[in-house]
């Protein structure tokens, strides 16, 4: 607790080692964090949190997101919240997109 707040947060990071099996490296890192406060009946919280991904040798590959959110409450009655999203980059959605990335082409289905 800081200054009458409950304050939480985290962090992660990843990236894989390349392999003769995995020809590509994936790095990963995220965050996010919390604070909420009560005074007598009324409830207040914010939150935000990002994260990015890439693969490490291919250009153009990086996604990232960011969300924020807050809320504001009176006892058990009644609750407003509102939250706000927004996100970048090249989706990798199904295999056949993956084919499109010279370091990908070993999982794809399809002959090249």
């Amino acid at each position: 607790m800081i200054l009458g707040w409950h304050v939480s947060g985290s962090f992660g990071y990843a990236q894989n080692a390349q392999t003769l099996l995995v020809t590509y490296m994936n790095s990963f890192y995220n965050y996010s964090g919390n604070m909420r406060r009560r005074w007598g009946k009324v409830n207040v919280g914010f939150g935000a949190g990002a994260s990015r991904t890439a693969l490490t040798a291919v250009a153009g590959t990086a996604n990232s997101s960011e969300s924020y959110n807050a809320s504001v409450g009176y006892g058990m009655w009644l609750t407003a919240t509102g939250s706000y999203s927004k996100a970048s980059g090249q989706a990798l959605a199904t295999g056949g997109d993956w084919c499109r990335f010279p370091c990908l082409r070993p999982l794809c289905l399809r002959a090249w």
